[in-house]
């Protein structure tokens, strides 16, 4: 059994879903009344030229405090003289902290060697004084308990050791005795 329906009813729709044309036409006519509106709004605003003014103001007595053949002072800093020997084993204390911190210890052994023997140097210079050469004998002892304290494990304390060693060679070399 075959059904046969006309053209007329294939295209056609059906009469429960039919919307008014009317309806459809004023929603269109609405949609395209906003579409035109928004256009026109976004072309005029976007073309306004709007003037800003800037007001800027100078203080007048700003300008009088200028002193017309102004020499720039130089001064350069009395620092003290530096000792080599006292720098280098600073140098090799703060590498062997940073190298304690990164659990190395075998490097950190190596700075404190060659930090010893930069102190042994400093020590044997003929321009040191009495409290110098004490300073720098704490200081190796210093350096001496802190390698102990690593060969032991004890990193925490050798680091502590380390930093009072540091500041002992800083006031050496600031000659704050």
């Amino acid at each position: 059994m075959i059904l046969k329906t006309s053209p007329k009813e294939t295209f056609a729709r059906p009469r429960s879903s039919a919307v008014p044309e009317q309806a459809i036409t004023l929603e269109a006519l609405v949609a395209s009344m906003l579409l035109c509106g928004l256009l026109f709004f976004a072309l005029f605003s976007s073309c306004a030229n709007r003037s800003i003014e800037e007001t800027v103001t100078t203080d007048v007595g700003r300008q009088a405090a200028q002193v017309v053949n102004a020499q720039p002072i130089i001064q350069y800093p009395q620092l003290p003289e530096r000792d080599p020997d006292v720098e280098t084993a600073g140098d090799r204390i703060a590498e062997a902290i940073m190298r304690l911190r990164r659990h190395q210890t075998a490097n950190a052994l190596r700075a404190l060697a060659r930090a010893h023997a930069a102190l042994v140097r400093a020590g044997r210079a003929a321009e040191r004084t009495e409290a110098e050469r004490d300073l720098l004998t704490a200081t190796m002892r210093q350096v001496k308990t802190a390698e102990a304290l690593i060969n032991r494990g004890v990193t925490e304390q050798a680091i502590k050791q380390l930093n009072e060693a540091n500041q002992n060679l800083d006031r050496l070399n600031m000659h704050q005795l």
